[in-house]
């Protein structure tokens, strides 16, 4: 999704790159380093059923103990820096949808980015000072050491502000790569418009069926001709022929006038005698 969002914006539309596409990219980086913890900890067996968060039933040595600790203090900065980094994404996208005169929306949007930053902040400051010295995160000096008990109150200041940033934005709570998908939807728009252009032979294929409509269609007022009688215009040649028997009537009917007045006449004296 981030590829074909990176590729539409540079290859198909030919434009820079804006502040959600880098955003994205960087929740992306941090979100591959948060899950490489994951494999860590499956390889050292962390993740077994019977392993408790307080590392309770875990089979390993002191110092796999003081490493595993490590790990859980240190993955909670990518883990954490990416969900808000989605946040950070999504807002950054909604700034572009909402214009100038939604003064009061625009309103919100900042405050809403306001809050989320200051979330994050206190998050990580909440991590780097709930626990001093800091070596109490993972030490297995009981002198030194913090107690496990920290690690609930980190994730419960954490998620409590991640879950009140949700609810000011109207977005729910959601998996790591859920978000990620998420806020590269709405950008990938345009390949919908873009296909049509990119491979007109799935349109091509469509021609014949839309010829056939065509023609099913022209041939409906055609038998609805058919089956009203048409009047036929004379032509120019029939309209000279029937001039020219109007012509020869009126000639004939004068030479039938002119012998019933020449019979009709009395005789002359030359003709009697």
């Amino acid at each position: 999704m981030i590829g074909a969002r990176i590729y539409l914006r540079l290859v198909i539309q030919d434009l820079p790159l804006i502040a959600s596409d880098i955003l994205v990219c960087t929740a992306w980086t941090t979100s591959v380093v948060s899950a490489s913890f994951d494999i860590v900890f499956h390889k050292l067996g962390v993740l077994r059923p019977y392993v408790s968060y307080t590392l309770e039933g875990f089979r390993g040595t002191p110092e796999e103990v003081e490493f595993v600790w490590k790990l859980q203090w240190g993955g909670q900065f990518p883990f954490f820096t990416a969900f808000y980094l989605c946040k950070a994404t999504l807002l950054t996208l909604y700034a572009h949808f909402f214009p100038a005169f939604m003064q009061t929306r625009r309103k919100i949007l900042w405050g809403t980015m306001a809050f989320c930053g200051c979330a994050y902040l206190t998050t990580i400051l909440t991590m780097l000072t709930i626990c001093r010295p800091i070596e109490g995160n993972w030490s297995s000096d009981p002198a030194v050491a913090c107690s496990p008990i920290v690690f609930a109150q980190v994730f419960y200041v954490g998620w409590a502000l991640n879950f009140a940033g949700d609810l000011m934005k109207l977005w729910s709570i959601l998996d790591l790569q859920t978000g990620l998908v998420i806020a590269c939807i709405p950008p990938l728009r345009p390949y919908l418009s873009h296909t049509r252009t990119m491979w007109p032979f799935r349109l091509a294929n469509k021609t014949p069926k839309e010829s056939e409509n065509r023609s099913e269609l022209s041939e409906v007022p055609q038998h609805h001709d058919r089956s009203r009688p048409r009047r036929e215009e004379p032509s120019n040649m029939e309209s000279v022929d029937d001039l020219h028997d109007l012509e020869g009537r009126s000639v004939s009917e004068r030479d039938l006038d002119a012998e019933s007045s020449a019979l009709a006449s009395p005789k002359s004296p030359m003709s009697e005698v």
